[in-house]
């Protein structure tokens, strides 16, 4: 009886096991499928929510250390409230506000519409320097302040600037914008936008900004000097370059330069820029001035009556030096008027710009 007592226990314990055993399995198993299904989530999801929260936390402490340090200071933008104006940066920082006003955003042109700065001339500034300190061209300096010479500007004096590099124009009977844009290699709606302008109906002595345009390269000159002038108002030419028969041997020589024919006291004036290199009587010349310029080039004004010049003195194109008279080698009142290069004598209306000038009378 102890025998089968024992053996239906043994059945029953093994029958319990059993049955634990499937109960276990199926308890695995869910456990497991959810430990699979939560693994997944946490592959997709917390990789995202981990960095947003470290990224949150970094920039709230890095705000709070920084606002800390500066002792509640502004922290995205310089502080200049207490500033001095010797402070090196300071200024360096204020040229760069000007310099981003008038180029416009990252340093480039702004296509938008015209806008203009005053600029204050100071010590050592050229027009080259003042281009190059601003981001505009030459040729908008020129136009905008409607220089006629270059080298006139002084410190204190105001120049305008542009935002954008271009020119004034002026416009002409008869022009359109699509001549005017074919003329300077521009596009028509970047002229409709810098000048607002919604239709093509342009009026003679308007003006207007052409974006990107230049000025041509006898405007250039002119302005830089490096055109020749008329030396006076007035008068006719007595002599021509080259030979002649002389008036007082009546033999045939050569004449090195032109005259002409002017009353006395007549204003001479410098045909270009240039420096004084010579003033008193020289044989036949009688009262000369030689002034010497740029590329080799040198002038000469004879039989004067009076100058008004001295040696080393620096002449601005345009700028009176004497007076026509008759001293010297004369038969009366007139000019000689000579241009040499390197030394050697030039036929003065074949240089470059003076033939128009003569013809223009400036």
């Amino acid at each position: 009886m102890a025998g089968k007592s024992n053996s239906k226990k043994r059945v029953n314990i093994e029958r319990i096991f059993r049955n634990k055993g499937r109960s276990f399995k199926r308890a695995y198993s869910s456990i497991f499928l959810h430990s699979v299904d939560f693994r997944k989530k946490i592959k997709k999801e917390f990789p995202r929510s981990l960095v947003l929260i470290f990224v949150s936390v970094f920039i709230i402490t890095s705000l709070g250390a920084t606002y800390i340090i500066s002792g509640g200071r502004p922290i995205f933008g310089p502080s200049i409230a207490g500033a001095s104006e010797d402070d090196l940066f300071y200024k360096i920082y204020l040229d760069d506000e000007e310099k981003a006003k008038v180029m416009g955003p990252k340093g480039g042109p702004v296509k938008s519409t015209l806008k203009l700065f005053t600029y204050i001339i100071s010590k050592n500034d050229n027009l080259s320097k003042i281009a190059k300190k601003t981001g505009v061209s030459l040729d908008a300096l020129i136009s905008l302040n409607k220089l006629n010479d270059a080298h006139t500007i002084q410190v204190g004096g105001q120049l305008t600037i542009p935002n954008q590099v271009g020119i004034y124009y002026r416009v002409r009977r008869r022009d359109a914008l699509s001549k005017i844009a074919k003329r300077y290699r521009i596009t028509i709606p970047a002229i409709k936008s810098v000048n607002a302008i919604e239709k093509d109906d342009l009026v003679a002595g308007m003006v207007i900004f052409l974006p990107g345009a230049k000025l041509s390269s006898s405007e250039m000159d002119k302005v830089m000097g490096m055109l020749f002038r008329r030396p006076a108002s007035g008068g006719w030419i007595s002599s021509w370059f080259g030979y002649r028969k002389d008036p007082f041997t009546w033999r045939h020589s050569f004449h090195p330069g032109i005259d002409i024919a002017l009353p006395y006291w007549t204003p001479i004036r410098a045909t270009k820029r240039g420096r004084v290199s010579f003033v008193g009587w020289k044989g036949g010349y009688g009262k000369l001035v030689v002034l010497r310029h740029s590329k080799g080039y040198s002038t000469r004004y004879g039989h004067m009556i009076k100058y008004i010049v001295r040696p080393g003195q620096w002449i601005r194109a345009g700028q009176r030096i004497g007076y026509v008279g008759s001293t010297g080698y004369s038969t009366g009142p007139h000019l000689h008027f000579e241009i040499r290069r390197w030394g050697k004598l030039r036929n003065p209306f074949r240089v470059r710009g003076f033939r128009r000038a003569y013809r223009r009378g400036y």
